[in-house]
């Protein structure tokens, strides 16, 4: 599965074809259970991967940040450790044209990773570091996920939620700013019913947060709540969201919808918190977990007719581990669906983040695992499909299967679940012997379909899907 090309290219050469994009998958495979929690790229088209490594069956974390060119290979790497704590990277954020930030936690080795620290680091291109700074935050919680964002005059602003498994509440917001020299201007721990998500910068004396994907408030220059409003539907963290105006932004996450399926669920909003006019979209399985990139960010775009939303189909938590699939869907402004492709389904998959490129392609990253490594082996995983989600590079591995239609649970048992793109309307289900007796036909009119196959004797059998609007998919679905 990696994917290693070896092209020497000089800087002109590649700003005259930056229009053609290049697609690749890359995989690092070595001993340690690691992931990548999100990614960024400068403006020649290098990519830095930030996340952790660790032993498998260790508590002791290690930050890492990779490099990749272009085309996918590792150019450079650093690895930030400390004997006696843990280091996550959850976040890397450009600054200035040169420079990155990122945004750590430190915690103890223990698995509730208490005694946090805020850690932000300057590094530039070449991987070295420039400045740091860390905070200590609390003695007995531990960070969910950390969100940071630009203010004014390049300040940081940063959101988390400061979870505990004893305490009382639960949770708690951290919110925090920074001045461009890692400063702290003003923060704040406060009691609240959900973690703090986003936090974005409005005026010289008003500050916007989201609070568990639901609450919008916006807050004075203390962090004190000015207004607050709640969402028509609600979208649960984890969360991706992008602001395409000073006013409007588009927040995407995990929905529960009526059936209590867990679905992904967008919003476009058009006020940082009156929820009027709003527009919702949501794509998801009957009866089964689709999930969001659940760390960097499940939204991205460049252009806001194209927007790239990423996240996992068929995940299924705790062993044992079900094969799974990325999935990516690319909608225009008002959320209509252009195409859907999934990806994987070797193995277990889950994508961590979403980015738009800056030649119209999208990245995503996030990890593989294969339980018949153990049960805490995870590789990472970085897949580049150009603007109509197509892996189209030429290597010597064949590259990640994408398809338009999946089938699970496979092997089955008493029914057969069908996930067709949400481009296709209509479609039909045909499946066969392997001697190519045809045993049952059926004419799909939903995206999500359930076929009953009690009356099916066991074994393989052939599988088709296809419609006269470009759908053609086939496979072996094995009935237990």
């Amino acid at each position: 599965m990696k994917y290693y090309l070896s092209i020497i290219f000089f800087f002109f050469i590649f700003k005259t074809s930056i229009s053609q994009v290049t697609t690749f998958e890359f995989e690092r495979i070595n001993n340690n259970d690691e992931s990548v929690l999100d990614v960024k790229e400068d403006e020649f088209g290098n990519l830095y991967c930030v996340g952790y490594s660790r032993k498998p069956e260790s508590y002791h974390l290690d930050g890492i940040v990779l490099k990749l060119d272009p085309y996918g290979n590792i150019t450079d790497s650093v690895k930030y450790s400390i004997d006696d704590k843990s280091i996550l990277i959850y976040q890397i954020i450009q600054d200035s044209v040169g420079t990155f930030n990122i945004i750590a936690g430190i915690s103890d080795t223990t698995s509730d990773l208490l005694h946090s620290e805020l850690l932000i680091k300057r590094i530039n291109y070449s991987l070295e570091e420039l400045e740091s700074k860390d905070y200590f935050i609390s003695e007995d919680r531990s960070f969910g996920l950390i969100y940071t964002n630009l203010g004014f005059n390049k300040d940081l602003l940063i959101s988390s939620g400061l979870w505990s498994r004893v305490n009382t509440p639960p949770v708690k917001i951290f919110n925090i700013r920074l001045n461009k020299d890692f400063d702290s201007i003003h923060s704040v721990i406060k009691t609240s019913a959900g973690s703090g998500l986003a936090l974005k910068q409005l005026s010289d004396t008003t500050y916007w947060n989201l609070v568990e994907g639901y609450v919008f408030r916006t807050m004075d220059t203390m962090f004190n709540t000015i207004e607050s409003s709640i969402s028509k539907k609600p979208i649960m963290s984890p969360v991706g969201m992008l602001w395409d105006t000073d006013t409007s932004f588009y927040l995407c996450g995990q929905w529960i919808n009526n059936n209590d399926d867990k679905d992904i669920g967008i919003i476009r909003q058009f006020h940082p918190i009156d929820t009027l006019n709003s527009l919702f979209g949501s794509w998801g399985n009957i009866d089964t977990v689709n999930l969001p990139a659940s760390r960097g960010g499940a939204l991205d775009f460049n252009n806001k007719d194209s927007i790239y939303i990423g996240g996992t189909v068929n995940f299924q938590p705790g062993w044992p581990f079900t094969d799974s699939y990325f999935s990516l869907i690319q909608i225009d402004s008002v959320l209509n669906v252009r195409w859907e492709r999934f990806y994987g389904g070797d193995m277990f998959y889950e994508m961590n983040d979403v980015l738009a490129t800056n030649d119209g392609g999208c990245l995503m990253s996030g990890v593989a695992f294969d339980p018949s490594y153990g049960k805490n082996k995870h590789d990472i995983i970085v897949i580049k499909v150009d603007s109509d989600g197509l892996i189209t590079s030429i290597s010597d591995d064949l590259p990640i299967s994408f398809t338009e239609a999946i089938v699970f649970p496979n092997p089955g048992k008493s029914v057969i679940n069908i996930r067709v793109a949400s481009q296709y309307k209509e479609s039909k289900f045909e499946l066969f012997e392997v001697n190519g007796t045809k045993v049952m036909s059926k004419e799909l009119f939903e995206q999500q379909n359930t076929i009953n196959t009690e009356g099916l004797k066991s074994g393989s059998y052939i599988y088709q899907i296809n419609n006269d609007k470009g759908l053609k998919e086939s496979g072996i679905w094995i009935k237990k």
